[in-house]
């Protein structure tokens, strides 16, 4: 029985992955007059694939949980992602902020609402 409840727990983590993947940009490119351009949509030709805050938040999220962070919540703004929570040290820090670099659509990884050894 606990090796089907594993096999349906990854066959929902892959539904939600495949589902995140899927999703297609809801922006779409707006001349602006004169060459100006807004502080927005520098950030979207920025980010990559142009994803959808909550799109890059979720994948982070899966990430971190896949490789065992439950103690880490994530948000996301423009591809630049937060870590909120705690870890063991500074090396499961810096293993969360590689996964999470690696994430399509994060520009940038912010820690500073991440404690270090209060897990």
């Amino acid at each position: 029985m606990c090796a089907r409840k594993w096999k349906l727990q990854g066959v929902a983590i892959a539904s939600l992955v495949a589902a995140f993947a899927a999703v297609p940009s809801s922006y779409a490119e707006v001349p602006v007059k004169d060459g100006a351009q807004s502080a927005a949509m520098q950030a979207e030709k920025n980010t990559p694939m142009s994803m959808d805050n909550n799109v890059v938040a979720g994948k982070a999220s899966l990430a971190l949980e896949a490789n065992g962070f439950h103690d880490i919540s994530v948000t996301a703004k423009n591809g630049v992602v937060a870590l909120h929570g705690s870890v063991k040290n500074a090396a499961a820090r810096d293993r969360a902020i590689k996964l999470v670099e690696n994430v399509n659509g994060v520009t940038e990884v912010v820690t500073t609402k991440l404690k270090v050894g209060q897990n």
